[in-house]
């Protein structure tokens, strides 16, 4: 049977997604619960870490995730289609994010967000003292 390192590691690969990538896809602010498991410190994967990874990524099976039984995808995340989105990162270190319609939701959301806040700085910045 797999331990959580050795899951963490394939879904990594398969979603081919940094520590880091994977973690802010699944909205931690920090990637140190995801470096924890990669180096063998939490020896399990946690009831809500798995809810978390296969609800943002359904084609990974929570029941594998948790018990290392059956397959890592499920039968329909076989062939559910994926986004790939390619940039620059602060760091300017080129990343790859490969992930599901969730991850562009997430990403759709955080842009109106910069947006909203945009247009209420520029709303500022015109007014007169």
């Amino acid at each position: 049977m797999m331990n959580a390192q050795e899951k963490l590691k394939e879904v990594l690969a398969y979603l081919q997604m940094s520590p880091s990538a994977l973690a802010e896809a699944l909205g931690y602010e920090r990637p140190q619960l995801i470096y924890d498991i990669q180096k063998g410190r939490t020896k399990r994967i946690s009831e809500m870490f798995a809810l978390k990874l296969s609800s943002a990524f359904p084609q990974i099976s929570k029941e594998w995730l948790l018990t290392g039984e059956g397959e890592m995808l499920c039968g329909e995340g076989n062939t559910q289609r994926q986004s790939t989105v390619s940039g620059d990162n602060v760091g300017r270190d080129k990343v790859t994010v490969v992930g599901t319609e969730k991850l562009v939701s997430i990403i759709n959301r955080q842009q109106e967000q910069i947006d909203r806040l945009i247009g209420l700085l520029e709303r500022k910045l015109g007014e007169k003292p």
